[in-house]
C-alpha cells in the first residue's frame, strides 16, 4: 500500500464534503480540485495495476464500485423521500404517530418512498447502470449528486478495460487517445442532449494525468531514494501552501473556470499526486493509522457525506450554530460525523461485502483456471 496516496485520499474526500457544507473562507468556497485528485490517482492506480496483470481487471473494478455505490443510492433515495433528511419537520410528526396510531407511520412509508413512480423507476435504473441522463433541472447529475463523477470512473475503466484486451502494453496510450477523440468528438458533433459533452468533460483530462504520473514516477523511483528527505518535505509544504491559496483565489492566473485556470488547478492536482509518489519512493511516508484509515474508507466518506450535510443542513434551521454554510463549528461538526459515518460504514458494510465478493471471485477465477488447464 502507498499509503501517501491513501492519505490523499481522504484529504480529497474531506475536500469534497468540505464544498458540499458551502462554508466559504474569504467569500470563496473550494473542493480544493478534489474530484481530479482523484481522478489522477484513478489514472496512476489502473496503469499501475494492468502493467503487471489484467486477469478479471474489469470484474474487479464492478466489485470495487459497485455494489457500495448501489446500496448508498437506494439508501440516499429513501432517507430523503420518507424524510429522515428534515428530522425537524417528520420526527415530531413519527413520534405523535407511534403514540397514538402506528398504522399512519406505515401509510407515511408506503405512501412517500417514491419506489412507485415511473420516471424514479427509470432514473434509479439508470443510475445503478451508471448511465448518464438529465434530471429535472436539467443537469448530468443522478440521484445521488455526486455520482456523475462515478459515471466517468466507470467510462474510464471500461475504455481501459477495452484498451487492455487489445494490447496491455500499450492499452494506457490507447486510452488517451480514446478520451482525446471523445473531446474532438463534442466539440465536432453537438449531440443536444449533452452525453459526448458529459464523456468529454474537463475533468477526464485528470485520468490523462494520472496516466502520465505513473511513467513519471515510474522514471524517477529509483533516483529518488537518494533524495534529500528534509528537502522533500520543505518542497511539499510549500507547494501545498501555494495549492492552497490558488484553491481560495488568492492568485488565479485568469478567471476561475477558464481554460487557463483548470489547466493550472488540473496541472497542481497531477503534481500534488507525483509529489506524494517522490515522497514515498524517497522514503518520506505518512503513516498515520487515523489518516491512512479514513483513505481506507474514502469511498464510503465520498458516497455517504452528502446524507449527512444534507441532514445537518436542515436542524440548522432551528439551530444557527449547525448552519454549515456559515457556522464553522456547524461545518466542523458535519465533517466529523461524516468521517464517522464513513468509517462505520466502511467496516461494517463495505469491508464485509467486499471480502465476501473477492473470495467468491477467487474461487471461480481458480475454478476457471482447472477447467482450463
Amino acid at each position: 500500500m502507498i499509503t501517501n496516496l491513501q492519505v490523499l485520499r481522504a484529504l480529497a474526500a474531506l475536500a469534497v464534503a468540505f464544498y458540499h457544507t458551502r462554508f466559504q473562507v474569504g467569500g470563496v468556497g473550494t473542493d480544493f480540485f478534489g474530484v481530479c485528485v482523484f481522478f489522477v490517482i484513478s489514472g496512476f492506480i489502473m496503469t499501475h495495476i494492468s502493467r503487471s496483470s489484467v486477469d478479471l481487471f474489469m470484474t474487479k473494478r464492478l466489485v470495487r464500485i459497485v455494489p457500495l455505490y448501489w446500496i448508498v443510492t437506494i439508501f440516499f433515495l429513501l432517507w430523503n423521500n420518507l424524510g429522515f433528511a428534515n428530522p425537524l419537520y417528520t420526527f415530531p410528526l413519527f413520534s405523535n404517530w407511534i403514540a397514538n396510531d402506528p398504522h399512519q407511520l406505515l401509510v407515511w412509508f408506503g405512501a412517500n418512498n417514491g419506489l412507485g413512480d415511473a420516471t424514479l423507476q427509470s432514473n434509479l435504473l439508470k443510475d445503478l447502470l451508471f448511465l448518464p441522463y438529465k434530471n429535472h433541472a436539467g443537469d448530468m447529475h443522478p440521484i445521488l449528486g455526486v455520482g456523475w463523477t462515478l459515471n466517468l470512473e466507470m467510462f474510464f475503466y471500461v475504455l481501459f478495460a477495452a484498451a487492455l484486451h487489445l494490447s496491455q502494453r500499450w492499452a494506457p496510450l490507447f486510452v488517451v487517445l480514446a478520451l482525446m477523440a471523445m473531446k474532438l468528438t463534442a466539440i465536432v458533433f453537438d449531440d443536444g442532449f449533452g452525453i459526448l459533452s458529459f464523456y468529454s468533460h474537463p475533468y477526464t483530462f485528470c485520468f490523462v494525468l494520472g496516466i502520465g504520473v505513473f511513467y513519471v514516477w515510474r522514471f524517477i523511483a529509483a533516483a529518488a531514494v537518494t533524495w534529500n528527505r528534509r528537502l522533500m518535505t520543505a518542497i511539499a509544504v510549500a507547494f501545498a501552501a501555494w495549492y492552497g491559496a490558488f484553491c481560495f483565489q488568492l492568485f488565479t492566473f485568469d478567471a476561475p473556470g477558464s481554460v487557463l485556470h483548470l489547466t493550472i488547478a488540473f496541472l497542481a492536482c497531477g503534481m500534488v499526486v507525483a509529489l506524494a509518489l517522490a515522497m514515498h519512493s524517497a522514503g518520506v511516508r505518512c503513516n498515520s493509522r487515523w489518516l491512512v484509515l479514513v483513505g481506507n474508507a474514502s469511498y464510503a466518506l465520498y458516497l455517504t457525506h452528502p446524507i449527512v450535510v444534507e441532514t445537518i443542513g436542515n436542524l440548522g434551521q432551528r439551530w444557527g450554530w449547525l448552519d454549515i454554510s456559515r457556522s464553522a463549528p456547524g461545518m466542523v461538526l458535519t465533517l466529523a460525523v461524516s468521517v464517522v459515518v464513513a468509517i462505520a460504514v466502511y467496516a461494517f458494510v463495505e469491508q464485509p461485502l467486499l471480502s465476501v465478493l473477492r473470495r467468491k471471485l477467487e474461487g471461480s477465477g481458480g475454478a476457471k483456471s482447472r477447467a482450463t488447464a
